[in-house]
């Protein structure tokens, strides 16, 4: 038998409880007891006290309560049967209502529960919490717990730290986060505008020009206190250095505060372990199409004109499309040439009209007619909604930081540094279950993301085979009668061949023991992958989140 909570008898068990120290037992019963001591209070004195009171103005006869003498005036007589359905129901309501709320005290104690558990972490350091210069306190920390093997002297920064963290403010101002003037005011020494694409991002870290002059950004410039306080968090005056993108500053916030924490030390490349970031895809948009989404348009009504998706984009993020439209017009014409689709392909990185000048129209889109603009308005766009796109890209920056952890840090002196990449460590499986039936568009964007990323980037689908007519094949291979189709699953790149179709012929193909789609959505399609995942780490992510390269 299993009981409410735990299982009656041992047999059955599926698997072992999670143990659970003498500490965490305490802890949850002291957590339960007070939330659960915090909601009757509260609903005695809010809720149960009310009903009494109701009871009493309604004048009716309390059931169960009568005086010894009076039952037998009130005992099934019709007045005692009517107070007592309305007293019955009543109570009934306030038991529900008493109830439902549990959910919602559950979550306000896990909210205090973690307020209480960050500053303890902090040493209950609450005054230097709220106070103090954490974004100073950046190349220290950066440093002491993300670089502990980089060569450095005890009165200066190492190389290393000084070109990762302009890589940090080159891929904000490369997704538009920052202007020109603020990744030079956030940088020791970046990137110009004219240089930055995604392949200039992915290039080694310039972290053996020692002579080269390099300066202090300004936000690393310690500051009192109140001033801290004031400018940098409550936004109070105006900061020299600090970005005016409301996401870029929490970035920023949010990587100081991270490093304040404790953490692990790190793995020194190449000795690290393999990870699998497996993302999980059925039929969601791979990239923003310019016709069925950008300018798609709400139905209209009466008294409202809807305005297109990409014009609302537009509006939303008009500090990032300006953004935007900067870096691409300084980028005058440049040509750059790099193998596509397994062909070298030459592509204008500007996406330039012919004069060798992006148009100066804002958002009339009429303006851009060329299709190596609209490639770029539609990657732009793509990153700030719902699609594939995004989230490989967040996720493939996994990619780019192992890249600079090895040149930063990386033990070169053994065998295994000699030969090593960030693909024998890093897997990004997306597990696309409909890409046998994908069309034409479709097959079109997914070639894109392997054109544009590293090869650490691979796609496992679900494929099948007809078992009819039956052959001595499926016979030998004890395929079911009734049995009318064979499922696969398949590992494809962005080395392997193209067909005429657009799709590309599988390295591996692994027969699966039937049907595949049990009913449980995302997590049957992230199954059938799970054969192709490498190392020790998988982690699960959605389809409809991103990543920023501080993070990876």
């Amino acid at each position: 038998g299993v009981g409410l909570f735990v299982p009656v008898y041992g047999a059955d068990m599926l698997w072992p409880m999670t143990p659970a120290t003498f500490r965490q037992t305490v802890c949850r019963y002291v957590f339960w007891t007070l939330v659960l001591a915090a909601k009757v209070t509260l609903s005695y004195h809010g809720l149960i006290r009310k009903v009494y009171g109701l009871i009493a103005e309604l004048g009716m006869t309390r059931v169960m309560q009568e005086p010894y003498t009076d039952i037998s005036q009130y005992v099934l007589s019709p007045l005692w049967t009517r107070d007592m359905i309305g007293e019955l129901a009543l109570w009934g309501a306030t038991f529900c209502l008493f109830v439902a709320d549990t959910q919602l005290w559950f979550t306000l104690g896990c909210s205090v529960l973690g307020v209480i558990v960050f500053f303890i972490e902090h040493s209950c350091a609450w005054c230097k919490f709220v106070s103090e210069d954490s974004l100073a306190q950046i190349p220290k920390r950066f440093c002491q717990k993300v670089l502990p093997f980089a060569a450095s002297s005890a009165d200066t920064l190492p190389i290393a730290f000084l070109s990762m963290w302009d890589r940090v403010v080159e891929w904000m101002r490369y997704e538009g986060k920052v202007t020109n003037r603020e990744m030079g005011d956030l940088s020791y020494r970046a990137l110009t505008d004219d240089e930055l694409d995604w392949h200039a991002l992915s290039r080694p870290l310039d972290g053996t020009n020692a002579k080269a002059k390099y300066r202090r950004p300004q936000i690393f410039q310690r500051t009192q206190r109140p001033e801290a306080l004031l400018r940098k968090y409550w936004s109070v005056g105006k900061v020299e250095g600090w970005p005016e993108n409301e996401e870029a500053r929490w970035r920023l916030n949010t990587l100081a505060r991270g490093l304040g924490l404790p953490m692990p030390r790190p793995y020194r490349a190449p000795y690290m372990p393999g990870i699998t970031v497996l993302v999980p895809h059925y039929s969601e948009s791979i990239l923003a199409v310019k016709e069925s989404e950008l300018f798609a348009r709400p139905k209209r009504t009466e008294r409202v004109d809807p305005s297109p998706l990409l014009s609302w984009l537009a509006h939303k993020y008009r500090d990032e499309f300006d953004n935007f439209i900067e870096r691409v017009d300084s980028q005058k014409g440049k040509v750059l040439r790099r193998p596509s689709l397994g062909n070298a392909a030459v592509m204008r990185e500007g996406s330039l009209d012919d004069d060798g000048l992006w148009p100066r129209a804002g958002a009339d889109w009429e303006q851009y007619t060329t299709a190596d603009q609209w490639d770029k308005i539609s990657l732009w766009a793509s990153m700030r909604l719902q699609t594939l796109w995004r989230t490989i890209t967040g996720m493939m920056l996994y990619h780019q930081a192992l890249q600079c952890h090895f040149e930063a840090q990386g033990d070169r002196r053994s065998r295994l540094g000699l030969t090593w990449s960030p693909g024998d460590c890093f897997t990004c499986l997306v597990a696309m279950q409909m890409y046998a039936f994908f069309n034409a568009v479709q097959l079109e964007h997914t070639n894109k993301m392997f054109a544009k990323f590293a090869s650490s980037l691979r796609v496992a689908f679900i494929d099948y085979e007809s078992c009819e007519p039956r052959s001595s094949e499926d016979e030998r291979d004890g395929v079911h009668p009734r049995q009318p189709r064979r499922y696969f699953s398949c590992l494809i790149d962005g080395a392997c061949k193209l067909k005429a179709d657009g799709q590309r012929v599988p390295m591996y193909r692994v027969e699966l023991p039937g049907f595949p789609i049990l009913g449980d959505g995302k997590g049957d399609n992230q199954n059938h992958a799970i054969p192709f995942t490498r190392g020790t780490y998988v982690q699960c992510i959605d389809a409809n989140q991103g990543g920023y390269f501080e993070q990876a």
